[in-house]
């Protein structure tokens, strides 16, 4: 690890995948999620905040112009399945069931990158709220989503301002969502419409 930080040569496209895939893993496993945020913690519950991550960061990544960032996105999606794919393996899934699994996984991945995306993008918490009570709360309708919602809306917000090369580079840190929630008074937990 110190070698990367006194070496002259720049980083490999797989040390720089691993330092941000390695910051979407520690932000998913953030214990805060599971307690203040009404996250289930079940190995559903911790996919779903992988997926989340990763969306927001591949959601951030579109915003750039470029084939590095484009590059990126794609490899950080193919990162993700990759885990999944052997998460699922280690559970004992064979290859006979693994395809259609992996199917069905995908498309809840691409649909949570959409209606997480269009929310965010239109600035609509209470869609937002709505998205994540239904998939990442794991369709808990009794759920309350408004502080998974406020973490994602902030973290969105602080990836949005990061600068590019923090993203290309692996540097970029997400907030801690016991952090962000504990600044937000209760009586405001509810999300703006």
């Amino acid at each position: 690890m110190l070698k990367r930080f006194f070496s002259r040569r720049p980083p490999t496209s797989e040390e720089l995948m691993q330092g941000l895939y390695g910051a979407i893993v520690a932000a998913s496993r953030d214990a805060g999620l599971y307690r203040a945020a009404n996250v289930p913690d079940t190995p559903l519950g911790r996919f779903e905040m992988l997926a989340l991550h990763v969306a927001l960061v591949v959601r951030r990544l579109r915003i750039e112009q470029g084939e590095a960032f484009s590059d990126l996105a794609q490899e950080l999606t193919d990162r993700f399945f990759t885990d999944v794919d052997h998460a699922q393996r280690e559970l004992g899934i064979g290859d006979l069931g693994m395809r259609h699994r992996m199917k069905t996984m995908g498309k809840m991945y691409y649909g949570r990158l959409e209606a997480y995306g269009d929310a965010l993008d239109q600035g609509d918490g209470a869609a937002l709220s709505s998205a994540l009570r239904r998939n990442a709360l794991a369709g808990a309708m009794d759920a309350d989503a408004d502080p998974l919602a406020i973490y994602v809306a902030t973290t969105a917000q602080t990836l949005d301002q990061a600068e590019a090369a923090c993203l290309l580079d692996g540097t970029f840190r997400f907030p801690s969502a016991a952090t962000v929630l504990a600044a937000i008074p209760e009586t405001s937990m509810r999300m703006e419409d």
